[in-house]
């Protein structure tokens, strides 16, 4: 999500999932790491390039990254969150997952970059 943002900070560990991983952390220099998961890849829909790196599409970072990375990258989750024009992607995703619990996270990055009160409609 960060390359989203525009971020290119080296992070202190990096996830590669691919299906043929060996689950296991690769120690780098200067404290970093990068921990390979065993894991099927997103579908075609769900991914994107960014400068010759495949990645999630903004809309499924948003569903697949952790509770930890809205902690410690406040900036780019809601940098990228408000970068998506039609929310209907990332709401049929998030109804399809029945990701009730991201949906409210995601709720509440809106609230906090817009400082603006949700308006419920009926």
């Amino acid at each position: 999500m960060s390359l989203h943002a525009g971020s290119w900070t080296v992070p202190r560990q990096l996830l590669v999932r691919a299906p043929k991983a060996r689950n296991a952390v690769t120690r780098l220099p200067h404290g970093t790491s990068l921990l390979d998961l065993r894991s099927s890849l997103p579908v075609t829909a769900d991914r994107q390039v960014v400068d010759g790196l495949q990645v999630f599409s903004p809309e499924s970072a948003q569903i697949n990254c952790s509770p930890n990375f809205f902690s410690h990258n406040s900036t780019d989750v809601p940098a990228v969150l408000l970068m998506i024009r039609d929310a209907s992607g990332l709401l049929a995703r998030l109804l399809a997952g029945g990701h009730t619990i991201i949906a409210g996270r995601l709720v509440g990055v809106v609230l906090m970059a817009t400082r603006q009160p949700l308006v419920l409609l009926r």
